[in-house]
């Protein structure tokens, strides 16, 4: 069974704010984003904002079943997709036990409420795919293989990406620092678990995007 974590406050990615205290000046510039949208869009994203602090919990899970999902729209789907990569809560027990770091922590890599910012758009025709497994333990908004050698035990792949500036920066595809630059893990990990990661996660999920986008 999950566990529930408490969350932290409204928001809790750095881009919204310190954790655990509402944001003022974020949430009076949204609403005036609210206001400079086109009426039809302006019911959608009250509600969304409505909505959103409902549903702040992370949780500490077993497995990622399901690792992510797609709601479809019931009308006839739009040109357009809309994808969540960087707001799953789902956080595995073995990943926090390999980290150094405490969930709360662990949590500032999360682009936190944007899944919940999209929620109603299939209210519209537009089909969204949301990741539940947190942006700190897999980044599918990254090439396949943009790993760090300086994280992992053993050899990397030779078609490896591991010179992009964001694996200078530390997130590359499986992250070594959270949004702070606060390492991750306290030692190396196996070169087989980041494989691991990208097969049985990273994958599946481009696979599904790719239909999306294709069809």
């Amino acid at each position: 069974m999950p566990l529930n974590v408490p969350a932290l406050g409204p928001f809790t990615a750095p881009i919204w704010g310190e954790p655990g205290k509402w944001p003022v000046k974020v949430h009076k510039e949204r609403r005036g984003l609210h206001k400079a949208l086109p009426p039809c869009h302006k019911k959608f994203l009250t509600f969304s904002l409505t909505l959103a602090p409902a549903r702040m919990s992370a949780q500490i899970v077993e497995e990622l079943s399901p690792a992510f999902d797609v709601e479809e729209p019931a009308q006839t789907p739009s040109p357009v997709v809309c994808n969540s990569p960087h707001s799953g809560r789902n956080y595995p027990s073995s990943f926090l036990r390999q980290s150094r770091l405490e969930l709360d922590v662990l949590r500032r890599s999360e682009d936190t409420f944007v899944d919940e910012l999209l929620e109603g758009v299939t209210r519209y025709g537009v089909p969204l795919m949301r990741a539940h497994f947190p942006r700190a333990y897999l980044d599918v908004n990254r090439e396949p293989y943009e790993l760090d050698p300086r994280m992992f035990e053993g050899r990397l792949p030779a078609f490896a990406n591991t010179r992009s500036l964001r694996v200078a920066g530390g997130l590359g595809t499986v992250a070594r620092v959270v949004g702070d630059a606060r390492e991750i893990y306290p030692r190396r990990i196996p070169v087989s678990e980041a494989l691991s990661r990208i097969e049985s996660f990273y994958k599946p999920y481009h696979r599904t995007l790719r239909k999306l986008v294709t069809r």
